[in-house]
């Protein structure tokens, strides 16, 4: 019974990743599985089973279900190090952040986790304009490592930030950090690549 509800939850999860894949077709992606995740260190990192030799490189986003959940950070040649935006080093969760609304767009910053709460923390925006509970909030794009578009979470409270002066809002994950098993890599990087190539190709042909 244990085998057999381990499997269900493994395919489930699976089914996840594939989902989320189909949905990220201007990327290339790479799957993934995570290898390793210290106790000492459950919201800083995971380490997963892909590494330079698959194409990794440091900076590159990874997302698992449905939500982005951090970034490379040390790659080897079949593994890689991946810290969560989870982690208490803010200035490796720095992450830029957007909020669509109706009549405005508001940029910010992830920079922390607050832990009582499972929620992450967006400061440094840009508005006064009142963010109401349940709006979605993706990656800007702005920051020059994460691509624009992917998901995060959703609003789940809003308040001043802790000089009091600007809001602070805290998103619910759009996926579950206590679960991370598989894993979907972001290669942007890549895609420029191939884009580059299909031109030169093009620019060849028309010669």
């Amino acid at each position: 019974q244990a085998e057999l509800t381990t499997v269900t939850s493994e395919n489930q999860k699976l089914q996840e990743e594939l989902d989320l894949q189909a949905t990220l077709t201007d990327y290339n992606t790479i799957s993934g599985t995570v290898i390793a995740r210290n106790p000492d260190k459950w919201i800083d990192q995971v380490v997963i089973d892909r590494g330079n030799r698959d194409g990794l490189v440091n900076g590159m986003s990874v997302m698992s279900n449905n939500g982005l959940v951090g970034r490379v950070v040390e790659v080897n040649p079949t593994s890689s190090k991946v810290t969560l935006l989870t982690t208490n080093d803010e200035a490796a969760v720095y992450t830029s952040a957007e909020i669509a609304l109706e009549d405005e767009t508001l940029f910010g910053v992830i920079n922390g986790y607050d832990t009582n709460r499972k929620a992450l923390i967006m400061e440094q925006i840009t508005s006064t304009s009142t963010i109401e509970e349940g709006a979605t909030v993706t990656s800007s794009g702005l920051g020059g490592l994460v691509p624009k578009g992917l998901l995060i979470g959703t609003v789940s409270e809003v308040s001043l930030d802790r000089h009091g002066l600007g809001q602070r809002v805290y998103i619910e994950p759009a996926t579950n950090f206590e679960d991370i098993r598989f894993v979907t890599i972001i290669n942007r990087e890549a895609e420029t690549v191939d884009k580059s190539n299909h031109s030169a190709d093009t620019e060849e042909e028309s010669e």
